[in-house]
């Protein structure tokens, strides 16, 4: 269970509003503990350049050696603390308390870890927006008690802002040609070191529009050719859609310009 009620119940379908304060207290779960690990690896060093309107796809880790199960509440706000953009939650979680995400239901620990994806859609104004969360690590016994473990996330920084996009092509040596185009396009891409890769499409809204199956490719230039259709196969409007990279739990977002 997370995130405990000021009428000091625990809510086994996860609370808002505990991104700051956690989820401890007299009654309630156990103290913060180091002992619990919060993470969200794609936003490596702390920070994250997104492009404005852009959505980046996202997930949560919450971590311990020994609990059975953990939960989170997660929230994204801008300068004067106000919910920002918007997040869509993945399996697993659900939004509330005006844009927070938080989990369903206990998730079970495998190899010590729970997961949640999610994504963000940025605000069209630039500006730097934080990423608060909290994670809690229980026993599994129903209740809300001591043993229960939980930590905060180190704050995140997204950058929203025109050059993040260009900046993270460069660094991948992002080409796609033709762009725009009206029927195909082929995307080129340099890799760190040999990485199992797995190329999402999505349009403006989030929207998967073709996903591949992750395969290994090795380290250097690659190329990626996408034909413009979704998965079933139809030939997608006109309008502007992302090419979304991942490997190693890192993110490349290629835009690219469908011209019918």
């Amino acid at each position: 269970m997370l995130l405990c009620s000021d009428t000091l119940f625990a809510a086994s379908g996860g609370q808002t509003g505990r991104t700051t304060s956690g989820c401890g207290g007299v009654g309630c779960h156990g103290p913060k503990s180091s002992e619990t690990t919060v993470d969200i690896p794609t936003v490596t060093g702390g920070s994250m350049n997104v492009e404005p309107g852009a959505t980046i796809q996202l997930f949560i880790i919450v971590g311990h050696s020994s609990k059975t199960s953990a939960g989170f509440n997660l929230r994204i706000s801008d300068a004067s603390n106000r919910n920002a953009g918007t997040i869509t939650a993945g399996d697993g979680s659900r939004l509330a308390g005006g844009g927070e995400l938080t989990h369903r239901s206990p998730k079970v620990m495998e190899s010590g870890q729970a997961r949640w994806d999610f994504s963000w859609t940025a605000p069209t104004q630039a500006g730097t927006y934080t990423i608060r969360a909290v994670g809690n690590a229980v026993n599994g016994d129903g209740g809300a008690n001591a043993a229960d473990l939980w930590n905060a996330l180190e704050p995140m920084t997204l950058n929203v802002g025109t050059s993040s996009i260009a900046d993270e092509l460069e660094k991948h040596d992002v080409q796609t040609m033709p762009n725009p185009t009206n029927s195909s396009v082929t995307i080129e891409y340099a890799l760190p070191q040999t990485s199992m890769v797995q190329i999402t499409i999505s349009d403006m809204e989030g929207n998967t529009v073709l996903q591949t199956s992750a395969e290994q490719r090795d380290s250097g230039k690659n190329t990626f050719l996408w034909n413009g259709s979704n998965a079933q196969g139809t030939a997608v409007a006109s309008g502007k859609y992302y090419a979304i990279i991942r490997y190693d739990e890192k993110y490349i977002h290629v835009p690219i310009v469908i011209q019918r």
